[in-house]
């Protein structure tokens, strides 16, 4: 995209041209990355930055460039590059990987002492919790399993485009923002455009690709469950979200729970119930080796509006396992 300086006198364009942050004597970490440190919402709506220079993990030297939460508490990896931005695709997965277990309290603990670092005053765990919206008393999980990746550059290889398109159809979410710099007088002007997706086709992008995913053929078999197996995944679940899903269902057996129950009842947000209830499958192929929850899962219309949304039951047999499962849990 090119910016032009009007001449209203005689409706003239003329181009104003490109600079670059290095022609410009801006560095990388101290300018670039101090700039959307503070104003990260250059780089997309609603992002909180929990660290600059993150690299709390053992036996690297890495560090992420920052590290956020978006508006629905889903990580984000931000990487930076002053001009192109070669290879940023691969270190940027790298870092998801290695964050893409982070519990609230990690989270915590590294944005306390992001606030340290920079003399700021404040409590981390309240800043984040307002940042998510958590009423008093609630503390909803962040979703970490699969991060947010942001890359962001003056400029992108076709062979790096390739890959990040060739990744988000593949199930990842990758967005490249292209970070122009004009110099317009005494000012520096610094242009910045999402390039990958493009804003006004991510929603059709997201839809295809869940439609693909559904389509799929399942990897592991539907098998009956258990009351070993009821047992056994009580004391494993932890998430405050997953628990309340089960919990309800169990508490009224042959009758369906929609997700809007769940989720008032969780003081969570839709997105984050949603975030939490993919741990399930996870866990229930990771663990127990099958594809079946020991939920039933439907689109039911809703009752506010009529439209297909997502409802939960639980038989009787497994609700009673579940319930004894947790009092036993409990009493322990």
């Amino acid at each position: 995209m090119a910016l032009y300086r009007i001449d209203e006198a005689d409706g003239s364009l003329s181009p104003i041209p490109e600079t670059s942050l290095s022609g410009e004597g801006m560095s990388e970490r101290d300018d670039l990355q101090r700039w959307l440190r503070d104003h990260p919402d250059a780089l997309g709506d609603g992002l909180f930055v929990l660290a600059e220079e993150y690299g709390e993990w053992a036996g690297s030297s890495r560090r992420i460039d920052l590290l956020a939460l978006d508006q629905d508490g889903r990580l984000v990896v931000i990487e930076l590059k002053r001009d192109e931005g070669a290879f940023m695709d691969l270190q940027a997965i790298r870092y998801a990987a290695m964050v893409a277990h982070m519990t609230l309290d990690r989270a915590v603990a590294a944005h306390e002492r992001h606030l340290q670092a920079r003399g700021i005053e404040g409590d981390a765990r309240e800043r984040i919790l307002g940042h998510l919206g958590a009423g008093e008393g609630k503390e909803p999980e962040i979703e970490s399993a699969k991060p947010q990746i942001v890359l962001a550059a003056r400029d992108f290889s076709q062979e790096l485009t390739t890959s990040v398109l060739w990744l988000n159809d593949a199930g990842l979410d990758i967005s490249c923002v292209r970070l122009l710099p004009y110099r317009v007088g005494d000012d520096l002007v610094l242009d910045v455009t999402q390039v990958i997706p493009l804003p006004e086709a991510k929603d059709y992008v997201v839809r295809v690709r869940d439609k693909a995913i559904e389509a799929e053929p399942h990897k592991y078999p539907d098998v009956p469950w258990t009351d070993e197996d009821i047992e056994l995944l009580a004391g494993m679940v932890e998430n405050p979200a997953i628990l309340t899903a089960i919990d309800l269902c169990a508490a009224d057996p042959g009758q369906w729970t929609p997700l809007t129950t769940i989720i008032e009842q969780s003081g969570q947000t839709q997105a984050q119930v949603q975030g939490s209830l993919a741990r399930l499958t996870a866990i229930v192929r990771g663990d127990f080796g099958r594809n079946n929850w020991p939920l039933v899962v439907e689109g039911r219309p809703s009752d506010a509006d009529g439209s297909q949304r997502a409802h939960y039951l639980m038989t009787a047999q497994v609700a009673e396992w579940w319930k004894a499962a947790r009092s036993t849990a409990s009493d322990s």
